[in-house]
């Protein structure tokens, strides 16, 4: 898969991470790969897990910035309505819901990132 298609599949704008990155596609390559090694996703599922609100909601706030800055943007979409949702400190009974739509935006991007 290339860049441009990678781009299409998860939401984002490749033209605008080209500008973002110098136009260097290894360079966006090469971050997208630290992405899928960053541990906040499985930090975001045992926090909830555990009923860890603050936790979860710091997990949650990071993959929404580290998704808009690599333009992953179906991604960020959906965890920053997770992170809105955590902002107060409650886990919510619909979070199972909002988790659900994560995981299937997350898996989607690492899947699309490793077919870079």
């Amino acid at each position: 898969m290339d860049l441009k298609s990678f781009y299409s599949q998860v939401g984002g704008d490749y033209d605008v991470m080209m500008s973002r990155m110098g136009k260097k596609e290894e360079r966006i390559v090469k971050f997208l790969n630290k992405f899928t090694q960053d541990p906040s996703f499985e930090n975001l599922k045992e926090s909830l897990s555990a009923g860890n609100a603050e936790e979860a909601f710091r997990a949650a706030h990071t993959i929404k910035g580290v998704a808009l800055n690599l333009e992953l943007m179906n991604l960020q979409a959906s965890v920053g309505k997770l992170t809105d949702i955590l902002r107060d400190g409650e886990i919510p009974d619909n979070v199972q819901d909002l988790l659900t739509q994560v995981e299937e935006d997350y898996q989607n991007a690492t899947e699309c990132i490793s077919q870079l």
